[in-house]
């Protein structure tokens, strides 16, 4: 069932509820340990949240890239409940699928305490890599989960990090995969294939 109105969410915020659940995520991993999101990877601003919030896990966000092969386009039949609680059909886009990448940056001024949090934020991961994407599932993916994996920072963070906090050395690389349903809807009534069954055997 779809969940485009989500009570006044709408599933597009699908990508604030993955960051919002994976700081959750981070919390309740590292007890004693802030989480702390920063826009982008400037030093000076890492610089200022350690000082102000060390120990504190930051996390920035890297981007959000669209898959290139994402199979057929065909439109899906998807239900939804209406305003007056009918249930009703609708033609609609796939969901177009992304990729959200992002970075966990732990700032503790301790080099093994540092160490230390990568560890555990990587264990988090690992002992619980799932998210239930709740209301805000999208067409084709039948409520399976969100999935947050460790992946390998790559050439977009090197050299970006202040050396005073250990540098991309302690630097953990995180992604999932989302995705967004399109808005534009088809109403599919019942009476219009009925007669249009009819109209195909009347002409066979």
């Amino acid at each position: 069932m779809s969940n485009n109105d989500t009570g006044g969410r709408r599933q597009s915020d699908v990508i604030s509820y993955a960051f919002r659940s994976f700081s959750e995520k981070l919390t309740a991993g590292t007890p004693g340990c802030s989480v702390e999101f920063i826009d982008s990877l400037d030093t000076r601003e890492l610089d200022r949240v350690g000082t102000e919030k060390a120990p504190c896990l930051a996390v920035i966000p890297l981007g959000v890239r669209e898959k290139p092969d994402q199979g057929p386009r065909e439109q899906v039949l998807r239900r939804e409940i209406d305003a007056e609680g009918k249930e009703f059909e609708y033609y609609t886009r796939p969901a177009t699928i992304l990729e959200l990448s992002l970075v966990v940056y732990p700032l503790v001024e301790d080099l093994f305490s540092r160490f230390g949090l990568v560890g555990e934020v990587v264990q988090t991961i690992h002992d619980n890599p799932f998210t239930p994407v709740g209301e805000y599932d999208w067409a084709g993916n039948q409520d399976e989960p969100l999935m947050w994996e460790v992946v390998s920072l790559g050439p977009a963070g090197e050299g970006q990090f202040p050396t005073s906090w250990g540098g991309p050395s302690v630097a953990i690389g995180v992604k999932t995969q989302i995705g967004i349903d399109s808005s534009v809807k088809e109403r599919f009534r019942r009476v219009e294939a009925r007669q249009m069954r009819a109209i195909k055997k009347k002409d066979s």
